[in-house]
């Protein structure tokens, strides 16, 4: 164990809960995973906790966790010791989709998933670093060094809370990045025996098919499922070069709320059903 992941490990562990029902506090309210809060709402409201029904039919509970008081982060270790990390950048995407889209993105999968399966949703991590685009109009792109410090030290932080399954979740992906959150994930595994970590790229979770691409038919797509608000493909046409920093497939013709919602669903489901074979494996021990 390397001294970034030497802390102490004295806290006790919780018992696991997958399925969380708050009692005590008021909670906002969403008919389905498919209506959670798509991280772009986390500042709107005056609760932590977000309760969606999930697709079996039952009431999940999740929380945000820069929302929570430290008696209420006891109360979710208690629940579901599940945590979210989104990682992102800011980069442009086309002249019709958000700077932060990546982070936005992945933010929203994991709450979706946190809808299905409990736990708290890490504020999205907004700075990555590799990729084509770091010289585009609004892009900020960080570097490697410093992004693996920050997410080592998210990821020792909590262990040492308590947290007992974790999912690295990037929106960001050229092969720097998603190989840099699989080192460390891989790292913290390592150091912290009892806590189950990885890594991965949202479009690793959508089998026997590759849907990822920059700004173009996929990501427009699953944009228009989950934050149709913040897309405008009117603005391709009303640029003189419509496609410029899009690599992929034309979303003008090509992206679709069908497509979007149809992958977005499938990869809530895959890891979704990860974290639940994860929580089994544990309780097996």
């Amino acid at each position: 164990m390397g001294p970034a992941w030497q802390a102490s490990k004295t806290r006790s562990i919780p018992i696991i809960n997958s399925w969380s029902i708050s009692r005590q506090r008021p909670a906002r309210r969403c008919d389905s995973p498919s209506r959670a809060t798509t991280g772009l709402h986390r500042q709107f409201g005056n609760s932590a906790y977000t309760q969606c029904r999930s697709s079996s039919g039952l009431m999940a509970t999740f929380r945000h966790f820069e929302r929570l008081r430290p008696e209420e982060l006891d109360e979710a270790l208690r629940d579901a010791p599940i945590a979210f990390v989104p990682l992102g950048s800011i980069e442009f995407h086309g002249w019709h989709l958000p700077l932060g889209f990546d982070a936005l993105k992945a933010a929203a999968l994991c709450e979706r998933v946190a809808a299905e399966t409990g736990g708290v949703v890490m504020p999205p991590t907004f700075f990555g670093f590799a990729g084509l685009h770091g010289e585009y109009h609004g892009s900020i792109i960080s570097e490697e060094a410093p992004f693996e410090a920050h997410l080592r030290v998210m990821l020792q932080r909590l262990a040492v809370m308590g947290f007992k399954v974790i999912v690295v979740l990037t929106g960001h992906y050229p092969g720097e990045q998603v190989a840099a959150a699989k080192r460390v994930a891989d790292e913290a595994s390592a150091a912290w025996s009892d806590v189950t970590i990885f890594a991965l790229a949202e479009h690793e979770a959508y089998p026997n098919e590759m849907r990822g691409d920059h700004a173009a038919k996929w990501e427009t797509s699953i944009a228009l499922e989950i934050m149709p608000e913040l897309v405008n493909l009117e603005a391709l046409d009303d640029n003189p070069e419509p496609l410029h920093g899009i690599y992929g497939e034309d979303p003008r013709s090509e992206a679709s709320v069908e497509l979007g919602k149809e992958t977005v669903d499938t990869i809530v489901s895959t890891l979704a059903g990860i974290v639940h074979g994860a929580l089994r494996l544990r309780r097996k021990r």
